[in-house]
């Protein structure tokens, strides 16, 4: 049974151990400032650690060293925020925040969607100090992890050393006035739920695929719909608010929207920092296999070697420490597999993550098909668990994963074609989702 607290000699320990394993086996150490930065971002920890703390304390100061690196997966499993949390759901719309009631009947305050203060301070600055534990540096994918942590209102009060109330006073607006309205501060963070409603449909004579997570529940969802959909005019697939999963979800949707004429295609370039079996696993379990290897069809080898020769990666690993170039190759539908053929669109926002990124750089400019929403989270990096002397556990990429481009998947989302800002009525249940509607009436079915 581990204690509830650390001394600080448990906590010297671990800070020793946090550098050397991030050292030996994190991915992303060098891909900016980061591994230089280190050793004196563990040394302010450490320096502002009590001869004895709570253990969740020690995991926030080290989930705060973990923030300023570009890894969006990394994590200290035991950091858990203070409880005390504003009774509303926030989301981004556009460059602004939308407070809306727990059950989604309208905004926290009718007719004033947008927070802009709290206790009298910008929602900037609160959001800046929710970002100081926030890991990752896509921007999309922060603005929507900090704009989800702005509940915490306990949390941030305590780190920004103001006076932890029950009661929060909130700022909103209308985009011209503004009022100001006092709730009380709950125990529990309000649950989010899926959002939008995972409901696939047609929409009139278009197919809407609805997938809010690349689990398994998600592959039975594109088993049924995808032949049914055989006959549509147009197809929107909806991948907002989707943080990832498995890529083996996704792949017999992938395949129904390759071009079948254009042969195999490269999706995904990737190196292990693991020059081990468990390392080539980790990749084989997501499809990745050695560009010089013997795993290829003549076909497949003719597009792994078309794609290198001009691979050219925003960020070299280095080679001493990371295995060779990994490649993910995958094929038009099969002649008696679901295929589609008319035009579609893609819906994404900044929650789209992880494997979702994935997907996003297989359909990312294949023709007839155009991604509009926000620009995803950017985010890939085959995430393993390591654990520290006192029993605290954190996870931070093993791998570093590229677009076939060369360009860094980790921090750069993939850009829409067609920009389209969530409306602050499309968070509220039966509010006009306004991205759904652009795509419906744009150019893309006509």
């Amino acid at each position: 049974m581990t204690a509830d607290w650390i001394d600080r000699a448990a906590a010297e320990r671990d800070e020793q151990a946090f550098q050397t394993l991030l050292e030996d086996h994190y991915a992303y150490l060098h891909a900016s400032g980061f591994g230089q930065e280190l050793p004196g971002l563990l040394a302010d920890a450490l320096r502002g650690a009590p001869e004895r703390q709570d253990r969740g304390e020690w995991a926030q100061a080290l989930q705060g060293v973990l923030s300023r690196s570009v890894d969006g997966h990394a994590r200290v499993r035991e950091f858990r925020p203070l409880p005390g949390a504003i009774p509303a759901l926030m989301h981004v719309s556009g460059d602004r925040v939308v407070a809306v009631r727990p059950d989604r009947s309208g905004f926290l305050l009718p007719d004033f969607p947008f927070l802009t203060a709290i206790d009298g301070l910008g929602v900037e600055a609160w959001l800046a100090q929710v970002g100081t534990l926030v890991a990752g540096s896509g921007a999309s994918w922060r603005r929507e992890r900090t704009v989800s942590g702005l509940h915490l209102i306990q949390q941030s009060r305590r780190r920004l050393g103001r006076p932890e109330t029950d009661t929060a006073t909130l700022t909103l607006s209308d985009g011209t006035g503004s009022r100001e309205v006092q709730v009380p501060v709950v125990p529990e963070r309000p649950e989010y739920g899926v959002w939008p409603a995972p409901q696939s449909r047609w929409i009139g004579d278009v197919g809407y695929l609805r997938l809010p997570a690349m689990t398994p529940r998600a592959a039975p969802e594109i088993a049924r719909w995808l032949p049914e959909f055989g006959s549509a005019r147009g197809l929107i697939v909806d991948v907002r608010g989707n943080p990832g999963g498995m890529r083996d979800v996704f792949l017999p949707l992938l395949r129904a929207l390759l071009p079948r004429e254009a042969g195999p295609r490269v999706v995904n370039v990737a190196a292990s920092r693991q020059l081990d079996a468990e390392g080539a696993e980790r990749l084989a379990g997501r499809h990745l296999h050695p560009v010089d290897g013997p795993h290829w069809t003549d076909a497949e080898r003719a597009a792994v070697a078309e794609t290198m020769s001009t691979f050219r990666p925003t960020w070299t690993p280095p080679a001493e420490s990371f295995s060779g170039w990994y490649a993910q190759v995958v094929h038009p539908a099969a002649p008696d597999e679901p295929r589609v053929t008319c035009p579609v669109v893609v819906l994404t926002d900044g929650q789209c993550f992880s494997a979702t990124d994935i997907f996003l750089s297989g359909v990312q400019g294949l023709p007839g098909v155009t991604l509009l929403g926000e620009t995803s989270g950017g985010g890939s990096g085959s995430p393993r668990v390591h654990a520290l002397p006192s029993g605290l556990q954190f996870r931070v990429a093993s791998m570093a994963s590229f677009r076939p481009s060369g360009e860094l998947i980790e921090g750069h989302g993939s850009v829409v074609d067609v920009r389209v800002p969530a409306a602050p009525e499309s968070f509220l249940a039966g509010g006009m989702d306004n991205v759904l509607q652009a795509a419906l009436s744009g150019f893309q079915f006509h």
